[in-house]
């Protein structure tokens, strides 16, 4: 259940949240697992940017107390997780680890749905009309999942990564697991997220020279792969238009763009306003509540002064949201916690989980993953796992 609980509807997924705490909880009491002591140090210290909030509380003016109890909600998780991970025995920690093959079960399951749904909506039903553009495509998965096509874009790299790593049992069929591969693939490439691209490009160089030698005995089916994925690319019309949009940015297509039919550039607007606001912001912040009210003044002149409506956007940027939301320490504190994340990671040589904060460090760059509870879900339940369970000797994942 709670490796699936990242594809349920919100509500859905704070009970199965819920009562796998309560499970594990009990199995804990029965086995008389007490935690180590500096076990609560750790959660306290990959969950301290949440008691930013307590220091916010008071200042935050009235009218914004409902905003500020909405953004704490979101965030529980964060501090939660490491301390429910902290508690619990590691025989439990062990027997989630072992389940991770689910996540991927139910990341296949819902982007087969998604899909599935899409087709029938624009291509099956009678007189649907046909648009073959990302823009309604990534609006539709996402009203029918709920989930940000980013997000859902991080949860497939993530899939891909567990089936990379996963060692294949003896008697089972290989090209299941290819299979599976595949179709992640042709997922993602429909999504086309730009950080969850780069970040799979990390992540698939490293794989690559950590398994070189297996890869030099099968170039022509490695060849053969890579032909395969780059087919699919070139033939899925939305990889083709998210690509347009980077060349006609860079300069390269013939035709010119701006922020109404190119998201790169709304990208650059975003990132100068950000930079504005961080200008005067640097050292104390703005406050989590008064955040939005701050950028949409900003967006709001901008939009004055260059008589052009160009909308309201967040930071898109989880560096840029701590630094605006808490000053210095927002920022000090979330880098702290991702060091001591690959520290962790690192000196236990468990790829998986460095992969899953390459994931994370790279779509920092250019969403508020943690500003949604799927983004903080995801974030806290599987860095705390990871940190406070050990990696099985028998395999990777």
């Amino acid at each position: 259940m709670l490796m699936t609980c990242f594809f349920m509807p919100m509500m859905v997924q704070v009970i199965a949240l819920l009562v796998a705490a309560f499970y594990f909880f009990a199995v804990g009491i029965t086995d008389k697992y007490r935690a180590p002591l500096k076990d609560y140090g750790w959660a306290l210290a990959l969950g301290s940017c949440l008691c930013l909030f307590i220091f916010w509380f008071p200042v935050t003016p009235d009218n914004y107390k409902d905003q500020f109890f909405l953004l704490l909600q979101h965030r529980l998780s964060y501090l939660l997780m490491p301390f429910f991970f902290a508690v619990i025995s590691p025989a439990s920690r062990a027997l989630i680890r072992a389940q991770l093959n689910w996540f991927v079960y139910g990341c296949i399951a819902i982007c087969i749905l998604a899909n599935a749904m899409y087709i029938g909506h624009y291509y099956l039903a009678p007189g649907a009309a046909q648009p073959l553009f990302h823009v309604e495509y990534r609006m539709y998965l996402e009203h029918v999942t709920d989930i940000h096509p980013t997000y859902l874009s991080m949860f497939i790299c993530f899939a891909i990564c567990i089936l990379l790593l996963a060692k294949q049992e003896p008697g089972k069929q290989v090209w299941l697991k290819y299979a599976a591969l595949y179709l992640l693939f042709i997922f993602l490439f429909c999504l086309l997220a730009k950080a969850a691209i780069i970040a799979l490009c990390i992540i698939l160089l490293h794989y690559a020279y950590l398994n070189r030698q297996m890869l030099a005995r099968y170039k022509l089916q490695l060849a053969g792969g890579i032909a395969a994925l780059a087919a699919a690319m070139y033939i899925i019309p939305f990889s083709r238009q998210r690509l347009g949009e980077v060349f006609q940015f860079a300069g390269v297509a013939n035709k010119s763009g701006d922020i109404s039919d190119n998201s790169m550039y709304v990208r650059k607007l975003v990132w100068n306003i950000d930079m504005q606001m961080l200008h005067k912001y640097w050292l104390g912040g703005v406050g989590p509540a008064l955040l939005k009210r701050t950028l949409d003044a900003h967006y709001f002149f901008f939009s004055v002064s260059h008589s052009w409506a160009v909308g309201y956007y967040n930071t898109h940027n989880e560096y840029l949201n701590e630094w605006l939301s808490f000053g210095l320490a927002g920022i000090i504190l979330l880098a702290a916690a991702l060091v001591i994340h690959l520290v962790s990671a690192v000196r236990r040589a468990d790829y998986l989980y460095l992969y899953l904060l390459v994931i994370l460090c790279v779509t920092f760059f250019t969403e508020t993953v943690l500003a949604r509870q799927y983004g903080v879900v995801f974030y806290a339940v599987l860095t705390s796992l990871f940190f406070f369970g050990r990696q099985e000797k028998k395999g990777v994942v």
